[in-house]
């Protein structure tokens, strides 16, 4: 609910009827509205970070492979039939500025995947598929 409808258009009771528990069990489960959604956010997080790195562990070619991640994160959004976006992008649009918490996280998140691609570039440099001067940081902030 929050990817589809952000943070500030979903109710609690939007949220009751989502997961498909009374109300009391949300609060006790999950505590407050924000607690559900930062936990959320992080577990949307967790699992895109699992899911690149895994995808990018295995991948030996270095355009082949951000070829198939990028082409397959634009798959994946044009098969959306909510158009729910990223829920990080959606968040960022919506909370910023003005929420540090948020702010913080998503410098987290983007230090955690720079250093995904920092590594698969290394990987390609070391292998003769990036050029021995490419500085692997700006390239993967670039990512």
């Amino acid at each position: 609910m929050f990817r589809k409808q952000g943070y500030h258009a979903t109710s609690m009771q939007n949220l009751v009827d989502y997961v498909g528990i009374n109300r009391a069990s949300l609060y006790d489960t999950f505590g407050n509205k924000r607690q559900l959604f930062e936990n959320a956010i992080r577990n949307y997080k967790d699992q895109n970070h699992q899911f690149i790195s895994a995808y990018l562990a295995v991948e030996f070619s270095l355009v082949p492979g951000l070829r198939g991640l990028f082409y397959g994160a634009v798959e994946m959004a044009l098969g959306d039939a909510d158009c729910k976006g990223c829920m990080v992008v959606n968040t960022t649009a919506e909370l910023l500025p003005g929420d540090p918490e948020i702010l913080g996280f998503l410098r987290e998140n983007q230090r955690d995947f720079e250093s995904i691609f920092v590594q698969f570039l290394t990987w390609a440099k070391e292998r003769g598929e990036l050029n021995s001067s490419a500085n692997v940081e700006a390239s993967a902030l670039y990512l």
